[in-house]
């Protein structure tokens, strides 16, 4: 859910440049690459340990600790788009 929601916000917000489109490819990156495959995954091997799981040839562990090294990235520009619209609009929305 949270990767459509920054899809979706960071599509409203393209008029500022590069950063709203980049948090817009790495929130369907998010969803498609990483979200999606590691639920489906896990569904099909509901149960297995989440440590014999695997997904994209990666165990469990080591996809989730990939998963989450790209989600703070993600956060990082969605922090950086956030920055760039209150530049513009400093009386506007904090969301």
């Amino acid at each position: 859910g949270v990767g459509l929601y920054g899809g979706q916000t960071a599509w409203k917000l393209r008029k500022i440049g590069f950063a709203s489109w980049l948090v817009l490819a790495l929130s369907g990156v998010h969803v498609a690459i990483v979200a999606i495959p590691m639920l489906a995954f896990r569904l099909q091997n509901w149960d297995a340990p989440f440590s014999k799981v695997e997904v994209w040839g990666l165990q469990g562990p080591q996809f989730h600790t990939l998963s989450t090294r790209f989600y703070f990235l993600w956060f990082i520009a969605v922090v950086v788009c956030w920055w760039l619209q209150r530049k513009k609009d400093p009386g506007g929305s904090f969301s």
